[in-house]
């Protein structure tokens, strides 16, 4: 019925219908009322997105409900509509969601008008102390596959070394998941790697020299680009939060290199800890998700050849 109002430019009764509608709407409902707002508002102009918006807003609508209207109207190719929604909305989003916002304004913007423009829109939001949120940027852009994000966002090495080696791994991490190789791979490699890794966590083990091995997200990264095996990282995968973040990556690498099971193994031990707060669980159980689909439709496709 609100699609039917938008349709007529009843922008108050399509708002009326959600708002009050005879069961509250759960994020479910959203999305799929959003798929019928993209079919009306894709080709319509950024402003009438804007006052629809606004109007939904004003019939009480949570926002981060409303959000979820930009993602199909960014899938559509309506980039300025989609902008249009998330410039608005990101003000009105809880703390915490405020950087997502910003990324998938990035995201749309960079669609519409190319990535200088959109790396400048970003910037001038963010102002010059920009380095408490980067690893909240890099995070939700690995999560949400705006990979090219992790590059564009930061063409040079952050000066904070945690950010530094956190940005390195979720960049091997992309590569190894895309199958990527070229010039992208070769700076992560030339950045990360050590001829005496090795030596050097063998010498901190036995002698306990602090600081001669490399962080663990460094250490992880070369792992995830092909470094090493599974027991050559085991030992140190076992230290505080390292149990529930270390599977992710495993699968990671297990699934570019075609060992399915194995993925989906280590898929299933990383959703084991339970914790959705987690960046690496909500990733896992997308992976598995993925890799279920892949499987299922593999088997058909060999049943259908039969």
């Amino acid at each position: 019925m609100a699609e039917v109002r938008w349709r007529t430019g009843d922008d108050a009764g399509a708002a009326d219908i959600l708002a009050h509608a005879p069961v509250a709407l759960g994020r479910g409902d959203f999305r799929e009322v959003a798929e019928r707002f993209a079919d009306v508002f894709r080709s319509r102009p950024a402003t009438d997105v804007k006052r629809a918006i606004e109007t939904l807003l004003q019939a009480g609508i949570p926002p981060q409900s409303i959000f979820e209207f930009g993602p199909p109207l960014a899938r559509a190719g309506a980039a300025a509509q989609a902008f249009e929604l998330y410039t608005l909305l990101g003000p009105k989003l809880s703390p915490e969601r405020i950087a997502g916002a910003q990324l998938s304004s990035w995201s749309v913007l960079r669609a519409a008008k190319g990535a200088s423009a959109a790396e400048s829109w970003l910037r001038k939001q963010l102002g010059l102390e920009h380095s408490a949120i980067d690893n909240e940027l890099a995070t939700y852009a690995y999560g949400k596959g705006l990979d090219d994000a992790l590059w564009e966002l930061f063409p040079k090495r952050p000066l904070d070394p945690a950010f530094a080696d956190r940005l390195a791994l979720l960049r091997a991490a992309s590569l190894v998941r895309r199958g990527e190789r070229g010039a992208r791979r070769d700076a992560v490699l030339k950045e990360i790697s050590d001829p005496l890794a090795w030596w050097k966590a063998q010498l901190a083990r036995h002698i306990g020299l602090a600081g001669m091995h490399a962080s663990w997200e460094v250490q992880l990264a070369r792992y995830v680009l092909g470094e090493g095996s599974d027991d050559d990282i085991a030992d140190v995968a076992t230290e505080g939060s390292r149990p529930c973040e270390a599977p992710y990556y495993f699968g990671v690498r297990a699934a570019a290199e075609s060992r399915v099971r194995d993925a989906a193994a280590w898929y299933r031990v990383a959703l084991e800890c339970r914790n959705p707060q987690q960046p690496e669980f909500a990733w896992a159980y997308q992976a598995s998700s993925n890799l279920e689909q892949d499987r299922s439709l593999s088997a058909k496709l060999v049943q259908a050849a039969r």
